[in-house]
Formats: structure tokens, C-alpha cells, sequence
């Protein structure tokens, strides 16, 4: 049933107010929107490159594939391959459209992370064995989208869907 909200709020959402989910996510708890996003060639190149920016694609990078993940780092085998997947997808031109601006060096980060920092600039303390490609570092011109305000979403869902969710929960009892 939680699932259906999401699918309702994600099937009618405009490239922007995706945009703002991806930005006001609980990347912790939100496969299901960030897993929804990769899957989707109908979503804004933007929105992609961003969602491969906040995934700290310069971690990946320090290993050579999903087996040396497993074996090293197995508590991060899903976020490797989540941000593998979007560039691999990204770089053969899965995603086509491209309405949205998107500067890799000025994303707009979410809330509780340092605004200020460039999220291209590399962590010298992680040894890369693999490059990032150079398209991935590439400025998206498009149509600016506006700051997030916050308060009108909760855990990446506008707050009218959030609390149905929450009236579900308190209906079936969950915690």
C-alpha cells in the first residue's frame, strides 16, 4: 500500500517536483523512489545526474568492480551498484531528456549536508582505481529549478502523500 502513494505521487509528478523529491530524500530509507528514478528512461537527464552526484560516485570509484565491494565493503554493495548502474545508463544514452539545468559543481544538496561543497572536487584520502567519465562532469542547461523548501516534504514525498502513509501505519499498527 505504501508502494501505491509513492507509485500515485511519482506516475503524476512534474520533472521538477521529482527533482525535489530526489533533494529532499532520506537516501538511507528511499530505494524504492531512488531505485524508481534509475529505472525510468522518461526521467530528466538532470534529476540522474544530480541523484550520481549525491550517491559520492569518487567511493565507488576505489574499487574495481562489485566483487572487490563484496569482499572489502559488503555494507556498501547496493550503493555501488546504484551509482555504477546510473552512469552506465547515463553514459549509453538511456536517459534523453533534458528540460532541467544541472551543474554538477552547484548541486543543490539536501538538507544537513555542507551546501557549499562541490561534490566533483575529489576526497584525497580515496585512492580511485577507476576514473569517473567526463560526460558525468558536463553542466546540463535546461530550465532552473527554484530551492526546496524542506517543511512541504517528508523522507522525498510531498507531505499530503507522507502523511497517508502515516494514516496507514497507524490504521495496520506499524512502527
Amino acid at each position: 500500500m505504501e508502494h501505491s502513494i509513492w507509485n500515485e505521487f511519482l506516475n503524476s509528478a512534474s520533472q521538477g517536483e521529482l527533482y525535489h523529491s530526489l533533494m529532499a530524500s532520506n537516501w538511507d530509507d528511499n530505494e524504492y523512489l531512488l531505485d524508481w528514478l534509475k529505472e525510468n528512461p522518461k526521467i530528466d537527464k538532470a534529476i540522474i545526474l544530480a541523484a550520481y552526484w549525491m550517491s559520492e560516485p569518487y567511493f565507488a570509484k576505489q574499487f574495481k568492480n562489485a566483487d572487490e565491494v563484496e569482499e572489502k565493503e559488503s555494507w556498501y554493495s547496493d550503493d555501488f551498484d546504484f551509482t555504477e548502474d546510473i552512469e552506465k545508463r547515463y553514459c549509453s544514452g538511456f536517459y534523453k531528456l533534458n528540460e532541467l539545468e544541472c551543474d554538477p559543481k552547484n548541486i543543490e544538496l539536501r538538507e544537513g549536508y555542507d551546501k557549499s561543497a562541490d561534490r566533483t572536487i575529489i576526497d584525497s584520502d580515496l585512492k580511485r582505481v577507476r576514473e569517473i567519465p567526463k560526460v558525468m562532469f558536463e553542466k546540463l542547461n535546461g530550465k532552473r529549478i527554484g530551492p526546496i523548501d524542506h517543511t512541504l516534504y517528508t523522507n522525498g514525498l510531498p507531505n499530503s502523500y507522507y502523511r497517508r502513509i502515516e494514516e496507514l501505519f497507524e490504521r495496520y499498527e506499524i512502527e
